[in-house]
């Protein structure tokens, strides 16, 4: 699924209520530059092998809320750039999110100027934390 929606500088909302996502491992810069993505309903993507994530999100200005408590990211390992240049995100949810394997988180929120709130899984907390003040928001 990495680059499905690469540059669709157009597209405004989206329904992936149809897709199955069991078996998938890469969502690398799904949405990438979707500049005028508002909407974008996740709550049926089930997601127990998904390892990597880098730049999924980059360069959605318009999206302002993403929860993506649905996910089962189980096996995460690579969120690198995943928000990059989100502007107008205010609100994410990564509450489903297993930080324990994480090896790349470089960037993961930069350009995020108006971010107020961050859900994560208080078990994990120690694991993203660790990358906090290194990557995060470079």
């Amino acid at each position: 699924m990495s680059e499905m929606f690469y540059e669709c500088y157009n597209l405004k909302e989206i329904n992936l209520s149809s897709f199955n996502t069991l078996n998938v491992k890469k969502m690398n810069y799904m949405f990438f530059e979707c500049y005028n993505l508002k909407n974008i309903d996740l709550s049926s993507f089930i997601n127990p092998n998904i390892e990597e994530m880098t730049g999924m999100f980059s360069g959605c200005c318009n999206l302002k809320e993403l929860n993506l408590s649905s996910f089962i990211a189980q096996k995460i390992k690579n969120i690198q750039e995943m928000f990059w240049n989100c502007c107008n995100l205010i609100e994410i949810d990564l509450s489903s999110f297993n930080f324990s394997n994480l090896i790349g988180v470089e960037e993961i929120f930069l350009g995020c100027y108006k971010l107020k709130i961050l859900k994560i899984n208080e078990e994990f907390k120690s694991d993203f934390s660790k990358f906090k003040n290194k990557y995060i928001l470079k």
